[in-house]
Formats: structure tokens, sequence, C-alpha cells
């Protein structure tokens, strides 16, 4: 009989204050503004520590938010997550309150497992798909990345959703035919830059180094 999984609880304090200041003012004491929503009422305004943000981000399945001040926690999941374009640094989380028998849309990850013996053989394997939406209720949503087996794909085969068994209480909203996993055989491409390396010097065009300023122009 397999354990029953351990509530992941977030713990998260309110906040008053609003505005961008503040929230640069949270972040230089390492914390994260977050809000929670629930339905279509107006979110309310939590703060992570930065730790607790960073694993969060993490994290795909059902979680428990505990504010400070209230009795019991949120069921929750976590709705959007809001980078700095440049730095890569976490500035805010979205979340959202959820109800057990709520049918959500929500994405998971895909991961491959095993070798295959088209890769074995010296094919490659290509994902095409690495995050698929599925339906399905808050406690059906995966922790981690689905894996899928791949070693029975030989050169020239696909793996299309068709093909998976997702977990019990998902399911896909793309079209079954839908193109997860494939094995090729080496490239033309690859086995032509190889000759290339052979090549006499002087041959063919010559070689470009760095960009024009017209090319360059318009990239600030």
């Amino acid at each position: 009989m397999s354990e029953k999984k351990k509530d992941y609880v977030v713990p998260a304090q309110k906040r008053e204050a609003e505005g961008t200041s503040n929230s640069r003012r949270l972040r230089r004491a390492g914390h994260v503004p977050a809000v929670i929503y629930a339905g279509g009422a107006k979110g309310t305004s939590v703060t992570l520590t930065s730790d607790v943000a960073a694993q969060l981000a993490q994290h795909s399945g059902l979680l428990k938010l505990q504010i400070d001040g209230e009795k019991s926690p949120l069921t929750a999941i976590v709705k959007d997550l809001q980078y700095h374009p440049i730095s890569g640094l976490l500035l805010h989380v979205d979340l959202r309150e959820v109800r057990a028998d709520q049918i959500l849309l929500v994405t998971v990850a895909l991961a491959p497992t095993g070798e295959s013996v088209g890769v074995h053989a010296g094919g490659i394997l290509e994902q095409l798909v690495y995050d698929l939406e599925v339906r399905c209720i808050p406690t059906a949503i995966p922790e981690d990345a689905i894996p899928i087996d791949i070693t029975d794909m030989a050169i020239g085969d696909t793996l299309t959703l068709a093909d998976i068994s997702l977990p019990e209480g998902l399911t896909a909203t793309a079209e079954p035919d839908t193109v997860v996993f494939s094995v090729s055989a080496p490239s033309v491409a690859e086995e032509k830059a190889e000759g290339e390396e052979d090549a006499e010097p002087g041959d063919g065009e010559p070689e470009v180094v760095g960009k024009s300023k017209t090319e360059n122009e318009g990239a600030e």
C-alpha cells in the first residue's frame, strides 16, 4: 500500500503595502511579493521568503498556503511566475486557490526515461513536446515530470500522445497524433559539416567574421 503524500506547506505573510517601490524594498530584504487569487475576487497580497519562492518555482502540484494569522491553510496551485528578463531573478508569484473537485487546465512536464535502441545505434532523439496541457482535478496534478519510456524506439520511430499512457486522472488537450518524441538518423547536414573539415583553405566562400554595422543597427 502506497503512503499518502504529505502536504506541501508554504508559509506566507500578509502584505498591506503594495506598489513598485514597496516590492523593490521587499526584494532587497530577501522577500518575493505574491498574490493569491480565488475565483473572480480581488487577489490577496502576500509575501514569501526568497528561499520559499525559489522552491515554489520548482513545484508543479498542489500546495497548502499557510498565511500568518489564519487558522487554516489555503489549497492552491502556482498560476504564474515573473522573472527579470536580464538577471533571471524571480520577481513575483501568482497563486490560485482551488477546490478539491474543480477541473483545472494545467501544464505538466514530460521527461524521457531509458536509452532508446535507436540512440544506441547512433540515432538522434528529438523531444518535440516538453510541457503538456492537461485537464484534471487538483489532487491529480503530478508533482514531478511524467516519465516516458523511450527504450523501444528505433531509428525512424515516433512516439505520439496516443502511444503514451498518462497517469490516471489526466486528459491531454492536444490531438492524439501529436508527436512527442522521434528518433532520426544523423542528418545529412552533420555529415556534410564533417566533410568540410578536410577542405583546403581558400575553397568556397570567404568566412564572414562578425556582423556589419548595418546588421547591428537597432539591436540596442
